[in-house]
């Protein structure tokens, strides 16, 4: 979890936290106009990758409708493969199971996950009468 703290430089708040660097966590201090770049640089690269799966998920499609199996580009090669996938109903499980067994075979794990959303427009816009 960051934390804020006031900075004796030009600089009016500075923020303490970790990245992964070579699966190591590493601290170190970010200028707040920095933090708000790298926040809005997340946020462009999460809408990018949204944009290329939805392109990744049409030509997927397309190539599914055309029938073939494999296909060859000048560079990769694309191949579909029909398989069984085997799943656990999770549900019937904890039906036939008792609460203390499924308690004493949970594994807790921490984790921290960042969402990203689209801030509140900056500039409102003003519907004219006709």
């Amino acid at each position: 979890m960051p934390i804020w703290q006031r900075s004796s430089t030009s600089t009016p708040w500075i923020c303490n936290f970790t990245t992964m660097k070579n699966a190591k966590i590493q601290k170190h201090q970010e200028p707040a106009d920095t933090i708000a770049q790298s926040v809005d640089r997340v946020g462009e690269i999460k809408a990018q990758i949204a944009a290329l799966q939805a392109e990744y998920d049409t030509i997927k499609l397309g190539l599914l409708a055309c029938g073939n199996s494999s296909y060859d580009g000048n560079v990769y090669h694309v191949q579909f493969v029909e398989q069984d996938r085997s799943t656990l109903d999770m549900k019937a499980v904890r039906e036939k199971l008792s609460a203390q067994f499924i308690a004493a075979h949970t594994k807790i794990t921490h984790v921290t996950a960042m969402h990203v959303s689209l801030r509140e427009p900056a500039i409102n816009i003003i519907s004219l009468k006709s």
